[in-house]
């Protein structure tokens, strides 16, 4: 909130948001490859995987670069950029608020209906628990997209199935 510029908030992101992920990453990648033989290490809860900041520090940076800074797509790039980062990266970072602001920057920016409905496949796919916000952002482009989508063959088969994936929810996995 305090950056004054979107590359300032950037390399503050990559300074302290996905550097230490990395670096999170690289321990736990560390602990699998070579477990600790001394039993004193074994006493104690296990380093965390990612920090627990990290999903919602992922949230607020797409919802700033799209809501204060108006860059939609520095918005979708740190979305990529953490699932891409690692597979701890996307597990715990892409959580349903980042998916939530990803499904608004699709619609709201670009009117993608084609991006909300990968967005919203992606989540049911990887068992991401819908909540909501997802079901309001759904609602609301849905609203906003009419009857007039009736007439469209096409289109009403790609709202219909996400109305299936939106509605019905897949066993909870809190991420």
């Amino acid at each position: 909130d305090n950056a004054l510029s979107d590359h300032e908030l950037l390399q503050w992101a990559e300074r302290e948001v996905f550097a230490q992920s990395v670096q999170l990453a690289a321990a736990a990648d560390a602990r699998l490859k070579h477990p600790t033989q001394d039993p004193q290490d074994s006493n104690g809860p296990p380093p965390p995987l990612q920090a627990a900041t990290y999903p919602h520090a992922i949230a607020k940076l797409m919802r700033t670069f799209r809501e204060k800074y108006r860059d939609p797509h520095l918005a979708l790039a740190i979305f990529a950029h953490a699932r891409s980062l690692s597979t701890y990266s996307y597990v715990m970072g892409c959580t349903t608020d980042a998916y939530n602001e990803l499904i608004a920057t699709r619609w709201e920016c670009f009117r993608d209906l084609r991006g909300v409905y990968e967005a919203i496949y992606e989540m049911a796919t990887n068992k991401v628990r819908r909540d909501n916000r997802t079901r309001s952002l759904w609602e609301n482009i849905r609203r906003e997209i009419g009857s007039g989508a009736a007439s469209d063959d096409g289109l009403y088969d790609v709202l219909g199935r996400i109305d299936a994936m939106v509605g019905k929810d897949p066993p909870r996995r809190d991420r």
